[in-house]
């Protein structure tokens, strides 16, 4: 559907008026510059544009589909080496075989090497008369400064729902599909600023019979149903960590994507009542990280799950205290232990902990997301590291892992220190009991004796 609805005219661009406008008015004044640079996200009309502007501006029909000798599209990926863009210095002195202008456009430009770019910059300092350079990209960024300043940049916007929405409209009447206006709310909504990806959408659920309902499109893109986005969030907020578990395998065996189903929980946070509250936004912000994580459905039970607990904690424990050591042996009397041996300097406190959380992330972040879920117990010079889940215990073990883990350690405390690491099951038996959420994990997990650390 897109490249049977792609925009022939300036008209049909959609979103995109500040860029047409401009264009039109310089076509009609006879003002057109030697080189353009469009930038924005994909599937907003960037090389739509270009063709357009190409035949406009050598008064060519546009029908889609038919070529022109002297309009050329060059890929950036595929060509993007200074061979090439030699090759191209040379033909553009001939002169175009029909029509006024030689158009070049070159798409995804940023993909150019930097030795290609200087080729470029050459032409472009001392273009001839009959050319005229179109630049696209999607990563204005990584186009030197010195290209940029030769081209009058116009900059794609991300295209509005409401305006996808009502082009969708348009072409479903031509097609003659009907949809539930819901259905086609999540469908202008989920191509996320791209009109190309939202009618590729379309495109997949025209095949269905009858009505496109909201619920073909919701498993179509692989979205869960806003009940369970609900449970999710009332489960977080009263610390029901099994639950959270739970729903969470549900939603995966029925195909749910996490990067979508973290993004309906952020959409759940951002639309909910003002002003947000602090633990809000860090569950926010932690749910951005799902997306791009190496296990995107561990990292987002692993969030989900963290905050849980913190809610937990923050009804149940003051806001800082010292990591609570592991109990001296059974068969060691109290007196064999010298008053001395307590730590002082480079206590292991809460602080200290968040100090050694942060140093990790700078430069190792997915062992950061895996260190975030443990539970540090002992003294500075030997830790236990306690994780909730077997598959955190084994990744914070790896040989690497370990040996970044104990260096950072060591580093913020000043002093040599080694770890182990265990699961948690349950708490010690001369601890008091436990009240907050952590005992329905144990309970979850089925018991078990937790590991300690002796004195060698």
């Amino acid at each position: 559907m897109y490249r049977l609805y792609r925009s022939r005219k300036f008209e049909d661009v959609v979103g995109q008026d500040h860029v047409t406008t401009t264009l039109k008015n310089a076509l009609k004044l006879n003002r057109l510059s030697h080189a353009y640079l469009f930038v924005g996200p994909r599937g907003v009309g960037k090389t739509s544009v270009a063709r357009i502007l190409a035949h406009e501006a050598n008064q060519l029909p546009y029908d889609g589909q038919s070529n022109h000798l002297d309009i050329v599209e060059i890929d950036g990926a595929s060509n993007r080496g200074i061979d090439e863009i030699r090759d191209l210095r040379e033909k553009v002195h001939l002169a175009p075989a029909s029509s006024r202008y030689k158009v070049y456009i070159i798409d995804e430009v940023h993909m150019l090497t930097p030795p290609a770019f200087s080729a470029l910059l050459k032409t472009l300092e001392e273009p001839p008369a009959h050319v005229i350079f179109i630049l696209a990209t999607t990563e204005g960024h990584k186009i030197p400064p010195t290209i940029i300043s030769r081209t009058q940049r116009f900059t794609f916007l991300p295209i509005k729902p409401e305006q996808t929405e009502e082009h969708l409209a348009k072409i479903m009447a031509k097609e003659k599909l009907t949809a539930e206006p819901e259905a086609l709310k999540l469908i202008a909504y989920h191509g996320f600023g791209s009109l190309r990806d939202s009618l590729g959408l379309l495109d997949q659920l025209s095949s269905a019979p009858g009505v496109i309902t909201a619920q073909d499109v919701g498993r179509l893109i692989g979205l869960a149903p806003d009940a369970v986005v609900d449970q999710l969030m009332a489960a977080v907020a009263g610390s029901q960590a099994e639950a959270i578990s739970r729903t969470i395998d549900q939603v995966r065996s029925k195909g749910v994507s996490p990067a979508l189903l973290a993004r309906q929980l952020i959409d759940k946070l951002r639309h909910g009542q003002p002003p947000p509250s602090r633990a809000e936004v860090e569950l926010f912000s932690d749910l951005l990280d799902v997306a791009t994580a190496l296990e995107p459905e561990l990292k987002l039970e692993a969030v989900l799950l963290e905050h849980s607990l913190k809610s937990s904690a923050a009804t149940t424990q003051p806001a800082s205290s010292a990591i609570r050591p592991v109990p001296a042996e059974a068969d060691e009397p109290e007196s064999a232990q010298p008053a001395s041996s307590s730590p002082t300097a480079g206590e292991l406190t809460d602080d200290v902990w968040q100090a050694i959380l942060a140093k990790v992330k700078d430069g190792h972040n997915s062992l950061y997301a895996i260190l975030r879920q443990a539970r540090p117990t002992g003294q500075p010079e030997g830790l236990m590291l306690e994780f909730q889940f077997e598959f955190h215990r084994q990744r914070a073990n790896e040989t690497q892992n370990k040996r970044v883990i104990e260096q950072v350690i060591s580093a913020v405390l000043g002093r040599p220190s080694v770890i182990k690491t265990s699961v948690l099951s349950r708490p010690p038996a001369a601890s008091p009991p436990q009240t907050d959420n952590m005992t329905s994990v144990i309970s979850l997990m089925g018991g078990g004796d937790v590991m300690e650390l002796g004195d060698g």
